[in-house]
């Protein structure tokens, strides 16, 4: 954990998170290889922006993440493909800016989603979703 956000390094922090996902796909991969099961895949979704978090509970503590942030990461996962990272926009420029050409990104998809700004107002926001492949 970090003492000072100041000293936080969000580029870093968001290859990192990629990193893991490519990892994770490739683990993925050769579980599927052992068990001779085709059909298990995984679809990772990153997302950059703010969210809350904090425990909940008294007889079970959890710690969770809240915030329209965390619902974008969700859709980046649930609408990607699979074996694939999904990234909104704002993960992809970040990374573009802090790794220049070290990532290759296509576009897949542009994305709505209902965001409530008010109590009683809803908007209607789009995303653009990329595809992230690394670079050989």
């Amino acid at each position: 954990g970090f003492l000072n956000a100041n000293k936080r390094n969000p580029g870093l922090e968001a290859k990192n998170v990629v990193n893991m996902g490519f990892a994770m796909i490739d683990i993925i991969q050769e579980v599927r290889e052992i068990i001779q099961f085709q059909e298990l895949h995984m679809r990772i979704g990153i997302h950059t922006g703010n969210i809350i978090g904090g425990v909940i509970g008294t007889d079970i503590v959890r710690y969770d993440i809240y915030g329209q942030d965390v619902l974008i990461a969700n859709k980046m996962e649930s609408n990607g493909l699979e074996d694939y990272i999904q990234v909104s926009e704002s993960t992809k420029n970040l990374l573009e800016k802090t790794y220049p050409g070290e990532f290759s990104f296509t576009k897949h998809k542009d994305l709505s989603l209902i965001h409530i700004s008010e109590p009683t107002r809803l908007l209607s926001i789009s995303y653009a979703v990329f595809c992230l492949k690394k670079k050989t």
